[in-house]
């Protein structure tokens, strides 16, 4: 049903250029969610089609939430698909140089990854404060309620922080949120309340209405109702990212619990191999439960030794295997997918020094989160030290 319109509301503007204010920022968000989410800062890396994927949850919500500040019909909806920003597609240089509005010079070395990163931070500020901006714009446009308005307008808000978690400076959500509130607040709202804004007059208060409720909500960390304003849902990360900068990745990613019950009762997590390569690109759905984390724990114990070793090589299903020289005289990994696909992949990847002991730190982040977890002891562990 659509909200009745109040008298201060501002006079129809086409439903295609409100939706299209808010795509363009949104589309940005997505791609640089999908660069930071590599970990590596590498464009080749990254896929806005697999972090879609992988965010189905926050994606959906974000859709609907969007629709509904609009008001817009699934017609212009769809305007969002025929944009691409959620399909397969390469993020290049120039579209984060375009979202970072133009940060870096254009004669610097753009696919670097410092140059990158920069990007990408500058981007996944100014493309929140334009989001929530042009969501603004759209609930006014509709003669939205304020305090309902406000709070759709913050969870979207809320939503776009979780996804550009790994891009932005504040690692606290909340605060995170704020912070693009007030430079929403600064950037946009202190010249669109001037006497000679481009905003019409019926419409400034309306701003100054929104600026007071989105205030108040982030401030307390609260709704309108006085429930307490949801945390962001952490994006999955890597628990293991065998990657270098030459663009060739095998990452293996829990995605959240396994839609099917285990039947020994332990809890299963649904998981995802992904392989990335400027040639080839693929992905599997696995299955991960308490045994499986230990053995790759056991894996990194081998490959600290020096051994090559392999990751669920006996069991059904696929399997991972690193070869600390390969073919190329660099470490190698193999992804078999035998019974289902019958395709092996092999994987050239420069490893950094440290890479075994920053595996095993992920892998404890992992055992560590799970509902039914025990500590993981490797099986050669450094002795300890006499202690007087």
């Amino acid at each position: 049903m659509t909200t009745p319109r109040p008298q201060e509301s501002t006079p129809d503007i086409p439903e295609h250029l409100l939706a299209r204010a808010i795509f363009g920022p949104l589309g940005g968000i997505v791609e640089i969610s999908a660069v930071a989410a590599t970990g590596t800062w590498s464009l080749t890396d990254a896929s806005p089609a697999g972090f879609a994927t992988a965010h189905r949850t926050q994606v959906t919500r974000l859709r609907e939430l969007v629709q509904r500040i609009g008001e817009f019909s699934d017609a212009t909806l769809a305007i969002l698909d025929d944009l691409g920003y959620l399909n397969e597609h390469s993020v290049q240089a120039p579209s984060l140089l375009m979202w970072s509005s133009a940060y870096e010079d254009v004669s610097s070395p753009l696919e670097a990854a410092e140059v990158v990163r920069r990007m990408s931070r500058t981007g996944a500020d100014l493309q929140l404060t334009r989001f929530l901006q042009a969501l603004t714009e759209a609930a006014i446009a509709r003669g939205r309620n304020v305090a309902h308005g406000a709070e759709l307008i913050a969870e979207a808000v809320r939503i776009a922080v979780g996804l550009l978690a790994g891009a932005l400076d504040d690692s606290d959500p909340l605060t995170a949120q704020r912070t693009s509130f007030r430079t929403w607040r600064t950037a946009h709202l202190t010249d669109l309340l001037l006497p000679n804004s481009p905003a019409r007059p019926e419409a400034r208060p309306r701003f100054r209405e929104y600026a007071h409720a989105l205030d108040a909500l982030l401030s307390s960390g609260v709704t309108a109702t006085g429930r307490p304003l949801p945390a962001p849902a952490p994006a999955p990360a890597p628990f293991i990212l065998l990657s270098d900068d030459e663009g060739n990745s095998v990452s293996v990613t829990v995605t959240g619990r396994h839609p099917s019950p285990s039947v020994t009762g332990t809890i299963m997590f649904a998981a995802e191999i992904g392989i990335e390569t400027p040639f080839v690109r693929g992905r599997l759905d696995l299955a991960l439960w308490s045994s499986r984390l230990e053995q790759w724990g056991r894996v990194l114990d081998r490959l600290e030794a020096g051994e090559d070793a392999g990751w669920m090589v006996a069991e059904r299903g696929p399997s991972l295997s690193v070869r600390l020289v390969g073919e190329r005289d660099c470490p190698e990994v193999i992804v078999e997918d035998v019974t289902t696909s019958m395709v092996t992949v092999r994987v050239p990847v420069a490893l950094r020094d440290d890479w075994i002991a920053r595996h095993r730190e992920r892998l404890a982040t992992v055992l560590d989160a799970r509902a039914d977890s025990v500590p993981y002891l490797p099986t050669n562990p450094q002795p300890r030290r006499n202690t007087p």
